[in-house]
């Protein structure tokens, strides 16, 4: 048998499953956990870097067609060139891949991940991220053709956020499809990162509503966070401060 020579874009390495299991290491049944936990790894590093005490919200809408995820931080903001540039699929854009540590910056590109993977989970082939920070909101649209081929549509207005990073995806897919505990992520966050507050706020198409709790990370169990629209866990130790963490801009 005489083998054919393909070519993959580098694009279709984002935007397709069998490139998205290849740059992230997990099934597409694990991609909803992907996503929030370098949401929440972004967020943390983002206000660290800045010298605060990070203030994570994680906002999450379900519908039966799929998940709205959105991470809100309380960091300097991501500038407006560099979501410019996370448009650009032909390219690598990081800030940790050239000062890696044990536990940072091996994939180096994963916001770009989460980019496609909307793309690749859904039907047509397209989808929707919404970035707000530094006064402005993005919205790139990206749609993927079945030769590969990635274009990205960036629009961008003017808000009155002027700190801090929120961004949003849809992720298609109904809640049975993928293996999803985001409230044990979340606590696992808090219990690892005692110096951030972390809030999780849970609602859905039919409802919009929920209700407010408080827990500090030390009380807070699995069983507990089931029953919870609203949890907010609070930091335990000041930062900066004694308690001391690897940071995302100091070598190691």
């Amino acid at each position: 048998m005489k083998r054919e020579v393909f070519s993959i874009t580098t694009s279709e390495a984002y935007t397709s499953v069998g490139g998205l299991l290849a740059q992230t290491g997990q099934d597409r049944k694990h991609w909803r956990h992907v996503a929030l936990k370098e949401l929440i790894d972004n967020a943390l590093d983002a206000a660290e870097s800045a010298g605060i005490a990070p203030a994570v919200l994680v906002e999450i809408t379900e519908s039966p067609t799929g998940l709205t995820l959105a991470v809100t931080d309380n960091g300097s903001g991501i500038p407006a060139d560099v979501v410019a540039r996370l448009a650009d699929f032909t390219a690598f854009i990081s800030d940790k891949a050239a000062y890696r540590a044990p536990l940072r910056g091996a994939q180096g590109n994963a916001i770009k991940t989460l980019l496609g993977m909307p793309v690749a989970l859904s039907d047509d082939r397209r989808s929707t991220t919404e970035i707000i920070a530094c006064g402005v909101r993005h919205r790139l649209r990206v749609q993927a053709s079945p030769t590969g081929a990635v274009r990205c549509e960036h629009s961008t207005e003017a808000t009155d956020a002027a700190t801090g990073t929120r961004l949003s995806i849809a992720i298609p897919g109904a809640v049975d499809r993928f293996n999803w505990q985001p409230d044990r992520w979340v606590i696992a966050y808090a219990l690892f990162n005692p110096h951030a507050q972390l809030q999780i706020r849970k609602t859905d198409d039919c409802s919009g509503g929920y209700s407010d709790v408080t827990v500090h990370a030390d009380d807070a169990s699995e069983s507990e966070s089931v029953e919870f629209w609203v949890l907010l866990l609070l930091p335990t130790v000041s930062f900066p401060g004694k308690w001391r963490k690897f940071l995302p801009n100091v070598p190691t």
